[in-house]
This record gives structure tokens, sequence and C-alpha cells, in this order.
């Protein structure tokens, strides 16, 4: 379960290196959030919830969220240009 999960986190990471998707960036973003927030719940609350495997997945979630909110925000750093200068 943990090496699928690690399969499935790199085609995740992958897919947020793409730059330029528009409103599809912002939901994954937000589904990406929910996720982890699912999991972290659920590691907390649910009794056979707390495993080491469980566990494992959680961060696995939450390096795909941090993943994907740090390559959005340097991929849109470098979008960002500027027009010609005063005097030009």
């Amino acid at each position: 379960m943990i090496a699928v999960g690690l399969f499935l986190l790199f085609f995740e990471i992958l897919k947020a290196t793409r730059v330029g998707r528009g409103w599809g960036s912002v939901i994954d973003h937000i589904l990406s959030a929910l996720v982890f927030v699912t999991y972290l719940v659920e590691f907390l609350v649910v009794r056979a919830g707390a495993t080491s495997v469980f566990f494992i997945l959680l961060l696995i979630s939450l390096l795909d969220m941090i993943a994907g909110f740090t390559v959005a925000t340097h991929s849109a750093q470098r979008d960002i240009t500027f027009g010609p200068g005063e005097g030009s």
C-alpha cells in the first residue's frame, strides 16, 4: 500500500509541474488539502486508523500538498513579467 502511494505521489508531483492550467490547478490544490485534512482527522479520531501504514500515507498526502503549493508558487513567480520601465 505504501509503494502504491509513493508511485501515485510521483505522478501527482509531475502533474503539479505543468504550468498554466487555470482553475484546474486551484481545484487540485483544494482537493490535496482536503485529502490531507481527512487523513489527519481519521488518524486522530478513528482508533483503527492509528497505524504506521496509515501514518505514512498521511505523510505522503502532506508531501503532495506541500509539493503542489511549492511548485505552483515557484512557477507563478516565473510567470510574472514586467513591461518596459519609465522612459523607454
